[in-house]
């Protein structure tokens, strides 16, 4: 009976620390690969969220000049704008601090809280603008 239990103890399989250690390693080597990538996953989401709601501003303060509102207010509030939006657009909070390249080399910073619309002469401008190849040129 002893020599069956101790024959059952030797025959016992399982896995050694070495190989415990390796997959530990092997673990940790995809996590940190894949970290960054979730990060840049997040802004990468965040700024295509930003460029649609400039896009929906500058359609509605389009509508808002083509329905016979002023084409050369300086600026436009919410209050405005309010019967052609329904809700007023957020600038997501990832982007925050930072700076990022826009069109025709100009920089696009997200240190406001909130977006602002101006139209000068009936060109429609919404701050902060569209954000173009995503690069962060700063991170505050």
């Amino acid at each position: 009976m002893i020599k069956f239990f101790s024959k059952q103890l030797k025959n016992k399989k399982g896995f050694t620390l070495v190989e415990l250690i390796v997959a530990v390693a092997i673990l940790g080597i995809l996590s940190a690969i894949a970290v960054p990538q979730i990060g840049k996953f997040r802004v990468n989401a965040a700024i295509a969220s930003h460029n649609a709601n400039v896009r929906t501003l500058e359609s509605v303060a389009n509508m808002y000049i083509t329905e016979g509102g002023n084409p050369n207010k300086t600026k436009l509030d919410k209050e405005d704008l309010k019967d052609y939006v329904g809700e007023w657009p957020e600038i997501p909070s990832i982007l925050s601090g930072k700076t990022f390249g826009g069109k025709d080399e100009e920089k696009v910073n997200f240190e406001m809280e909130d977006y602002k619309v101006e139209i000068e002469n009936g060109k429609v401008t919404v701050l902060p603008g569209r954000i173009v190849g995503g690069e962060t040129i700063n991170e505050d």
